[in-house]
């Protein structure tokens, strides 16, 4: 091999050997110490089933069906700068089981109940109806919509 001046170079042949190198590795302590700080404290063992899910968006009934309505803002001077023909909410449609689900969830019944007496209205048309509504809930919950009341206490 030959240098920049055009020398031949002995090299040996261990020289090229490339070692694995993990910057990971070199910073894994402070990593976990870090994400130890930041991390949050998510209950884990806590039945949905048992909670009781309290709406927070106001909503309206249109042909039967409800339609969940969100601000656009949450400041009142940007209310303010929208039209008045046009609509201050955004508006969520929600099709007839969706519906009956957040009619049910009145602050006073849990889960399970709201579960049980959408199985009684709606038959063998919601199975499986704990899967369905516990999904339901949980968007509707992960979007804002909702919050339960035994883990506003917590807080």
């Amino acid at each position: 091999m030959l240098n920049k001046w055009g020398i031949k170079v002995m090299i040996p042949h261990f020289a090229f050997k490339i070692q694995p190198f993990n910057l990971l590795s070199l910073f894994n302590p402070l990593l976990k110490v870090f994400l130890y700080m930041f991390k949050k404290n998510k209950p884990t063992n806590i039945n949905l089933l048992e909670l009781t899910p309290v709406r927070i968006n106001k909503h309206e009934e249109v042909e039967g069906l409800i339609n969940i309505l969100i601000p656009k803002f949450k400041r009142e001077f940007m209310k303010k700068i929208i039209p008045k023909n046009k609509p201050k909410d955004i508006r969520v449609k929600l099709d007839e089981l969706g519906s009956a689900t957040w009619l049910a969830m009145d602050g006073n019944k849990t889960v399970f109940q709201i579960v049980e007496e959408l199985r009684e209205s709606f038959g063998e048309k919601i199975e499986p109806a704990v899967d369905r509504v516990t999904k339901f809930i949980n968007g509707l919950y992960g979007n804002n919509l909702l919050y339960f009341k035994e883990l506003k206490k917590e807080k």
